[in-house]
């Protein structure tokens, strides 16, 4: 008993000593505040209000600041959190009868006859069990009974009067594919018993526009879709099937999500189908929701509206926004209230019946306006915290323009400051971040890795289809697999990079659902240089305003005394004086009228060759008598300009080039697999062709000192400048048995320096012969020995005779790749000759 009592008073005296902890650091809190501080905490205590922040930058702060809590939680999505994604063990389980065999599964055949066996067999990568003595025979997707028949029908072609049993002895871990929206798409191993709904949490976390109700399975070759809230909320798993090897889950995008809030028993984020009804919706949350009163708020016409719903009618295309349930309709009297980082934020009981405008337009009233307000853009909310609201957007710098509003109970007026709105550009950044890329890389890895297992199994299962020989299969198998790595790389870059964006887009707190998307519709494209933002705006603004907020979040400086206002297809030049109605205008944009400099290079036969930093806007020809001018020996009609983007452009072609080439080989590798197709080598060789290809970047045709080209071409950065020594070589270059570069003879022909070079090799495409010359451009001349009309050929140019890709000639794409791939190959050798 003293035991028991001491132990009581042990635990007393603790609580008693953390208390008077708690008690003193809630003192120092108090202490450390101003009055004013105080007077806010108390009044925002249980409302949305933001503390105020130092001024420091936009990217700073939200490093600071902590993930939301008040973010309300999607229905379904915590479902996936806490399921298993380890492999567990499943030999010892039976299959049922509706079980369909898979590769990599064991069954034991007992065959009966002459000689009676019992073989334990394993599903091969092509579906096949080989029954030793017997043949092979295609089981895969069948059932055990299926299986069974299928072997006695075989059994009975080949040896008469033989029958067989079969049992599925071990059920092998199943290859499937998680893709969509999902923070981890990709191919994973599962038990040969999962389902659809526990397959997903392979994938990683789900994305918040992930949707539930849409899920799609596709199973040999066969496309479903899969209503998880049927499971979530009906217990009904008819559609949750068990996975296959092979099947691709797929997670789409949805952007129909409503929040039901009130007196329900489950307020979530729910996702809608047009085909629900507001009933259906509603019983989401509740089974009780008839005898309850409903209020939906959705958005229409530009404008965000409050009603009563039929609740039997179907949502169709209505933009839902929230829903609110009472047991009653509610009867508010709450004090007009002001939010927002630029006033005294709080409850203010005495402006019942005060216009707005006389409000906002005095000082007389206590509120504290400060010089962060963005000035064109408040949402005044009427009867706030009634169902049948009504939302009116006031520009608080030009108060006549704002309509007149009598400030009754239950108003509200929310006001934004310039963080809020540089807040608002970054979401808008982070949600217009397009996951097409993602799911398109996602395929494509899918896609090699399947073309690379399929030249593994050819080889393992000496198939013929696959007509290639064993150099070109091992070279096609490493291109593949260096496309493979690729790809990942690129997807792991990718994938880090979205996930610092959605964590950077969940630290954000100051805007509501609901703010963003009045803000975001009514916001104008700012342009300034090649930076833009997005300010939110109604009535009129002053252009010399805007160009300022949109400097301070944009961080640049410009000295333009003018605007680009653009009305439709329209475009007119305004000074920055004065202000514009911005119901008409569709963008702004500001020029620029700083000085920017350019480094660039210039070396050859000039006099005074190097590196030089140059004003914005000055030409070749600047450069050209900044360096001296050319020297008496320089070769005017081969100089070598080359520009950053214009490589950047060739090296865009190279690559779809050889993305073309590889989606064929696979085409052609899944084709040989079912039909038989051929695949060619030329597509190989051309692969690896393409991996060595560097871009160039030239800029072709006549750029000499003095030219017409030389004076209106302005110098960008990174800009280089060849100018070559006088040459009197002919290059020759491709399908000849002796490239060659040889002196210049006018009075040799086009054929005759083709003869020198010991004729063609036999891939030659005669025909298409073609020049380059020393500046650059390339024309064509169909080549025949009974030709009069021969090339007048000149120092300095290069012969090219490209290789002919008759198999290619069916197939557009790979026909144009392969031409693109030559084209910058040859232009290199070219340039090369001339540089040498």
């Amino acid at each position: 008993m003293r035991k028991i009592k001491l132990t009581y008073l042990t635990i007393f005296l603790f609580f008693a000593i953390l208390n008077n902890l708690l008690a003193q650091d809630f003192n120092n809190i108090n202490e450390a505040l101003t009055p004013q501080q105080l007077k806010e905490l108390m009044i925002d205590e249980n409302q949305e209000g933001v503390v105020a922040e130092e001024d420091t930058s936009l990217y700073q702060k939200i490093s600071s600041r902590k993930e939301k809590n008040f973010k309300q939680e999607i229905f379904g999505h915590s479902y996936f959190k806490f399921l298993p994604t380890t492999i567990s063990p499943t030999s010892d389980i039976p299959a049922s009868s509706d079980y369909r065999i898979s590769i990599g599964d064991s069954v034991d055949v007992s065959i009966f006859g002459a000689i009676s066996n019992t073989l334990t067999l394993i599903v091969g990568s092509d579906g096949f069990i080989n029954i030793k003595g017997y043949g092979k025979v295609f089981i895969k997707g069948s059932t055990a009974t299926e299986a069974e028949q299928q072997i006695n029908n075989f059994l009975e072609r080949v040896a008469k009067g033989t029958t067989s049993e079969l049992t599925i002895k071990r059920i092998s871990p199943k290859q499937i594919y998680i893709v969509g929206e999902v923070s981890s798409p990709g191919v994973y191993i599962v038990n040969a018993f999962t389902t659809v709904s526990s397959a997903i949490p392979y994938g990683g976390s789900l994305k918040p526009n992930a949707s539930l109700r849409e899920i799609q399975i596709e199973s040999a070759g066969k496309k479903q879709e899969f209503d998880l809230y049927d499971l979530l909320l009906n217990g009904d798993r008819m559609k949750d099937i068990t996975v296959s090897a092979g099947d691709v889950i797929l997670l789409k995008k949805q952007n129909r999500l409503v929040e039901i809030k009130g007196d329900v028993l489950s307020p979530m984020i729910y996702e809608y189908l047009p085909s629900d009804t507001f009933l259906d919706l509603l019983l989401f949350a509740d089974p009780n929701i008839k005898q309850k009163k409903v209020f939906i708020t959705y958005e229409e016409d530009n404008m965000i509206k409050t009603s009563e719903p039929v609740l039997d009618k179907k949502i169709e295309d209505t933009q839902l926004l929230s829903i609110e349930v009472y047991k009653n309709k509610p009867e508010l009297n709450k004090s007009f209230r002001i939010y927002g980082d630029n006033f005294s934020s709080g409850y203010y009981p005495n402006f019942e019946g005060l216009q707005l405008r006389d409000l906002l337009s005095s000082e007389a009233f206590g509120l504290q306006i400060n010089s962060y307000l963005y000035p064109y853009f408040a949402v005044y909310y009427e009867q706030y915290e009634k169902p049948n609201q009504t939302i009116h957007l006031l520009n608080l710098d030009y108060q006549e323009k704002n309509p007149e509003i009598e400030i009754k109970p239950n108003d509200y007026l929310r006001v934004f400051s310039y963080d809020e709105i540089e807040e608002l550009n970054l979401l808008m950044e982070l949600s217009n971040d397009s996951d097409s890329g993602y799911e398109q890389l996602t395929k494509r890895i899918v896609d090699v890795q399947r073309g690379i297992e399929l030249i593994e199994e050819n080889q393992q299962s000496n198939i013929k289809s696959l007509t290639l020989n064993q150099d070109s299969r091992r070279l096609l198998n490493e291109e593949l697999l260096k496309e493979y790595e690729k790809l990942n790389f690129e997807l792991d870059f990718l994938l880090a990079e979205k996930k610092e964006k959605e964590l950077l887009s969940l630290s954000l707190g100051k805007l509501s659902r609901q703010e963003i998307k009045i803000l975001e519709r009514f916001s104008i494209p700012i342009s300034i240089f090649s930076s833009k933002v997005h300010l939110p705006a109604i009535s009129e603004v002053s252009l010399s305003t805007i160009k300022s907020i949109s400097e301070q979040i944009l961080g640049t400086v410009s000295e333009s005394e003018y605007a680009y206002l653009s009305y439709g297809s329209d475009l007119i030049t305004v000074s920055l004086e004065g202000s514009f109605d911005v119901k008409s205008i569709a963008s702004i944009s500001f020029p620029s009228a700083e000085k920017k400099f350019v480094k660039v290079s210039i070396d050859g036969e000039v006099n005074s060759p190097g590196e030089y930093i140059v004003p914005f806007g000055t030409t070749l020809e600047d450069l050209y008598n900044i360096a001296g001018g050319v020297k008496r020996e320089a070769n005017q009609n081969a100089i070598i300009f080359t520009r950053e983007s214009i490589k950047r452009l060739e090296k865009e072609k190279i690559e779809t080039s050889r993305q073309n080439l590889i989606d064929a080989i696979l085409s052609n590798l899944a084709n040989s697999y079912v039909q038989g197709t051929q695949v060619s080598e030329q597509l190989v060789e051309l692969v690896e062709f393409s991996g060595s290809i560097e871009p160039i970047g030239r800029l072709s045709g006549d750029i000499s000192y003095g030219s017409t080209n030389s004076v209106s071409i302005s110098l960008e950065d990174g800009d280089t400048v060849t100018v070559p020594r006088l040459s009197y070589t002919i290059n020759i270059q491709g399908e000849v048995n002796t490239p060659i570069t040889t002196f210049y003879d006018p009075d040799l022909t086009l054929s005759d320096y083709l003869n020198d070079t010991g004729g063609f090799t036999r891939f030659a495409d005669k025909g298409n012969v073609y020049v380059i010359r020393a500046n650059g451009i390339s024309f064509k001349r169909k080549y025949s020995v009974f030709s009069t009309n021969q090339v007048e050929l000149m120092p300095g140019d290069t012969i090219i005779v490209p290789k002919k890709y008759d198999v290619l000639s069916s197939i557009p794409l790979v026909s144009l790749a392969a031409k693109t791939l030559s084209d910058v190959a040859f232009a290199a050798a070219s340039l090369n000759a001339i540089s040498n």
